[in-house]
């Protein structure tokens, strides 16, 4: 299918900024974002997102230009993302986590004319200085658009604690001196321009950045917003911020799709704070929420959590990593909402399925195909499987990015000859028509050319009582083959290998069951919670402690 069967807002709007100017209007004294109790209306960011764009300006940042911003969920954010993309500059969000190396190797990689960063972060991007060259720097306060009083007050709070580590204050401009006047001129963009380059490990697992065009982003909040049709009223939802902006997914549907509905945003600045994050939402009838797995089980695990008043809750949506049985079965139990869950990448933009609203049952699906999106099942020859098998699921459609940034080899490793994404998952379709993932292609386990995947071994393992969370890989043996092994976090020291050694055996093929169990305290995680199977492998052959 064609973009062109797309109408509405991607026929409606030339680029993001004709989106962001359109709403910001139409919901101008609508409250926009929420943050330590005080709020900012639709009106206010775009004044603020023009007053910064012609500071940009002023900067020589032209169209084509990178922009990167180094922020947490506040709400400076959604003005910077605005005014970067109004002067028709590109924006690379990054993760404010990242370590200095890790933001070195992405910010020579992007080259960008200017970074708008935390001054809880500055340090490190002091540091990246010497070796980057970045012609203009801009530190955000976390309040820098709360009243006065309130932000000379969270100012003081960061300092006493020595939340905000010394930098050199020359070497930025602070955000809140760049908010002087508007002299906007207008700049002409197109849905073929590009709006984002957002840093990905994507199915290889190198560092790389998709690009993603006003276009791609304007296609998938159409395909996004088809899903929802009226059960989303316009101007009367309440959403729960809590994924950081900076995350593809967040971005889109946390950020983007929700603007275009005049949603009111409760900014969590750091959602691994639950007691802060329920503190937040317990002062407003929340109507949506946004997350990921981890969010949802460590809510439901918080002693507060039962205290909320869900009452105005209707839409729970999960991406960025698989929703597990329990967890969902649980969330519904105890909210009366199901959780509504999606697959997509950052590749495309980023969603490509979603499960239908009237689906209240979990049944372990990623959803259907969104609107004007194509998907086939391929072979390592990329021939397609027969229905129902198992395939790497490949996808075509608007919302795909036109490719990787500086990266022309990678490109053409990940694309088809008749331009289908290869995921890089591996995934079948039902005789419904719903989407299945089984495994990244990646962490498939080949024990003697049998092929294990980890995530059914994973199920059985997390059925068993006392197991909070597990993680299956595959380990080189000294023969240089592999064998099952897994991680294991556990609330009891009684729980033994040898009973969950047992409880494989009686639901699995004798080669699907882990040679080797290590208990950990805790599994890696990325910034929205996913475990990162490629730092347990990193551990083959060393200390597991």
């Amino acid at each position: 299918m064609q973009s062109t069967q797309l109408e509405g807002w991607y026929q409606q709007f030339n680029s993001l900024a004709d989106y962001y100017e359109h709403f910001c209007q139409r919901y101008t004294n609508q409250e926009a974002f929420v943050q330590f109790g005080s709020t900012i209306t639709y009106g206010h960011v775009w004044e603020i997102a023009q007053k910064f764009a012609c500071f940009l300006q002023q900067k020589n940042i032209q169209k084509g230009d990178r922009v990167a911003i180094l922020l947490p969920n506040c709400m400076p954010y959604p003005a910077c993302i605005i005014a970067a993309h109004l002067v028709g500059a590109v924006v690379v969000n990054l993760n404010p986590e990242y370590t200095t190396y890790e933001l070195e190797i992405r910010l020579k990689d992007a080259a960008p004319s200017a970074i708008v960063v935390l001054d809880c972060f500055a340090a490190k991007i002091e540091e990246v200085l010497k070796t980057v060259k970045i012609s203009t720097a801009v530190v955000v306060s976390i309040g820098d658009l709360l009243p006065s009083w309130k932000r000379i007050g969270v100012q003081a709070f960061l300092h006493i604690t020595r939340q905000i580590p010394a930098y050199q204050s020359n070497l930025f401009i602070k955000f809140r001196s760049t908010l002087l006047h508007i002299d906007l001129n207008k700049i002409t963009i197109e849905k073929t321009d590009l709006a984002f380059l957002q840093y990905t490990g994507g199915t290889t697992g190198t560092i790389k950045a998709a690009m993603l065009s006003h276009g791609n982003l304007l296609a998938n909040l159409e395909q996004t917003r088809l899903l929802f049709g009226d059960f989303l009223k316009e101007g009367q939802e309440i959403n729960v911020f809590a994924l950081p902006m900076y995350h593809i997914f967040s971005l889109t549907v946390n950020f983007l799709l929700s603007m275009g509905l005049g949603v009111k945003h409760i900014m969590i600045v750091d959602p691994r704070r639950l007691s802060s994050l329920i503190k937040d939402v317990s002062r407003f009838p929340i109507t949506m929420m946004i997350g990921v797995n981890t969010l949802f089980d460590k809510l439901m695990l918080h002693p507060k959590f039962s205290s909320l008043n869900l009452a105005h809750l209707k839409l729970v949506v999960a991406g960025g990593m698989a929703v597990q049985e329990t967890v969902a079965r649980k969330w519904q139990t105890l909210t009366k909402v199901p959780i509504l869950e999606g697959y997509g990448l950052t590749e495309t933009s980023p969603v490509v399925s979603m499960n239908d609203l009237t689906n209240h049952d979990y049944n372990g699906s990623i959803g259907k195909p969104v609107f004007a999106t194509e998907i086939k099942f391929l072979d390592d020859q990329h021939n397609v499987v027969a229905e129902g098998e198992i395939g790497e699921l490949a996808v075509r459609g608007p919302q795909v990015m036109s490719g990787y940034w500086h990266q022309t080899e990678e490109t053409k490793a990940v694309f088809t000859e008749d331009h289908y994404f290869m995921t890089g998952d591996m995934a079948y379709r039902d005789s419904q028509g719903f989407l299945f993932l089984k495994e990244r292609k990646k962490d498939m386990i080949d024990i003697s050319g049998l092929k294990v995947y980890p995530s059914e071994v994973e199920d059985v393992l997390l059925e068993q009582p006392h197991v909070l969370e597990a993680a299956v890989i595959g380990e080189k043996t000294t023969s240089g083959h592999e064998m099952v092994v897994a991680y294991v976090v556990r609330d009891s020291e009684r729980l033994l290998e040898q009973e969950l050694i047992h409880a494989c055996k009686k639901k699995l093929t004798s080669y699907k069951i882990p040679k080797k169990i290590y208990f950990c305290d805790s599994l890696p995680k990325s910034n929205v919670g996913k475990i990162l199977k490629r730092e347990l492998r990193n551990l083959n052959g060393k200390d597991k402690s």
